[in-house]
């Protein structure tokens, strides 16, 4: 069994992304930025945590996402962050990674050797 994660699309993240602009989070993303993003990619929330401050000042518990666009003038990835509000950050799908393969039982394959 791999390892859920949430994951946005270009939509939600637009969504998300404006919403923070309008409550003037900390982390929010320049909406050009996100509008050139490709339609058709999903992109991954890899990392969040709780966040209650808002330039300075406390507001309602919102998650700070950290999330791989794959988006760079610089390289092919590009992770960003984007302070979501808490059921918006709820309503995002969940996708599950693959799980890792069992280790294999590599003892038959050890080389026997002397010291003579």
């Amino acid at each position: 069994m791999g390892t859920k994660f949430k994951y946005f699309t270009k939509e939600t993240l637009e969504k998300a992304n404006n919403r923070a602009i309008a409550k003037n989070y900390n982390r929010a993303l320049d909406p050009e930025f996100v509008a050139n993003l490709p339609e058709d990619l999903n992109f991954p929330v890899i990392f969040t945590l709780t966040h209650e401050h808002a330039a300075g000042k406390p507001v309602e518990p919102h998650m700070r996402c950290h999330v791989m666009t794959g988006a760079s003038l610089f390289g092919p990835f590009t992770n960003v962050f984007v302070d979501v509000e808490m059921g918006m950050y709820e309503m995002l799908p969940d996708a599950e990674s693959p799980a890792e393969d069992e280790p294999e039982n590599k003892s038959d394959k050890i080389a026997k050797f002397s010291l003579n």
